[in-house]
């Protein structure tokens, strides 16, 4: 089963320490999505769809064509 983790652009979850990793961590995208809702509460958010980066599925999120972060789908098969 896939898990969905959020990351912010001025806060990457690559360099989280894994309990806040964690936190952004959910089960399902429309979970992840709600994330990004209540930690952008101001801003009219468009998500992309996955797009198969080089290394996993991402879909990344902006507002008004600006980066807001991404949600990285990861897979326990990859």
């Amino acid at each position: 089963m896939p898990k969905y983790i959020c990351s912010l652009n001025s806060k990457s979850a690559w360099y989280l320490p894994p309990e806040e990793v964690a936190q952004q961590t959910f089960s399902t995208e429309k979970e992840a999505k709600q994330w990004f809702y209540q930690n952008c509460p101001d801003l009219n958010l468009e998500f992309s769809g996955f797009h198969l980066t080089i290394h996993l599925p991402t879909n990344f999120v902006s507002c008004n064509g600006k980066g807001v972060g991404q949600i990285i789908e990861y897979s326990s098969k990859q």
